[in-house]
């Protein structure tokens, strides 16, 4: 496995050969370097480099959850999907026992209506909480939240990243009639991007997925007097650690 990104397309891939950035190999002079560890921190907390090596480090943060809304006997009406995070990648040199600390983002938590009668539940989304991760020379990589979703046309804002060589924003929320699916977050290392949750006329909307994904929405005018729906959550955030030698 390896990791190439393409600064001008902002894409990011893992294929096979060498750590490739526009098109050169990280440490120069043509040589390889092989990916032996993928290391992904989900709780906060320090990783520790555990040999002289290049490291890959990406910090995402968690992604937006989407509105929610319920009643019975009107019309539908927009909700709309959390926003997917974004995320900061950088590539460093680190010796053994050297550490970085981690501080995980939270996705959105869901939001939960009830529908009644002629009257309505109604909440708009919760915002993500960024990641960072901070390297032994201080500098701070932060994947930013994606935003919560709205009652409104407008979808969960993206989340953008900050503090590394290459920074990275995710996707807005989905605005459509209806449930509205969640923004997707950034593309990242091994293709671990968290995508957006799919949003619903239905009761229960899905949640983004890990990392740093959109939670759907849900909007509906159908069912029983006091038929509850939710939206689904935001995706937690990480930090993306690969060895290469």
């Amino acid at each position: 496995m390896s990791l190439t990104i393409n600064h001008q397309t902002n894409d990011i891939s893992a294929t096979s050969g060498s750590v490739t950035i526009d098109g050169a190999a990280v440490g120069g002079g043509g040589g390889s370097n092989l990916l032996v560890l993928e290391t992904i921190v989900t709780a906060s907390g320090n990783f520790t480099a555990p040999r002289d090596a290049t490291y890959a480090v990406m910090a995402i943060g968690g992604g937006g959850s989407g509105a929610a809304r319920r009643n019975v006997g009107g019309s539908i009406i927009n909700t709309t999907g959390g926003g997917g995070a974004g995320a900061a990648l950088t590539v460093v040199s680190l010796t053994a026992n050297q550490t970085i600390a981690c501080v995980i983002g939270a996705g959105g938590a869901a939001r939960v209506v009830a529908g009644g009668g002629s009257s309505f539940g109604q909440s708009a989304g919760a915002n993500g909480s960024a990641t960072t991760a901070t390297l032994p020379d201080n500098t701070v990589l932060t994947g930013g939240a994606g935003g919560a979703g709205q009652l409104s046309s407008t979808g969960g804002t993206a989340g953008s990243g900050s503090g590394g060589d290459f920074n990275f924003s995710g996707s807005a929320g989905v605005v459509r009639d209806g449930g509205d699916a969640g923004g997707p977050s950034v593309g990242n290392m091994g293709g671990k991007a968290g995508s957006g949750g799919a949003g619903t006329t239905s009761p229960a909307a899905s949640s983004g997925s890990v990392y740093g994904g959109g939670g759907g929405s849900t909007s509906s005018s159908s069912g029983s007097s006091g038929t509850s729906g939710s939206s689904g959550a935001g995706g937690s955030g990480a930090v993306i650690v690969q060895e290469y030698l």
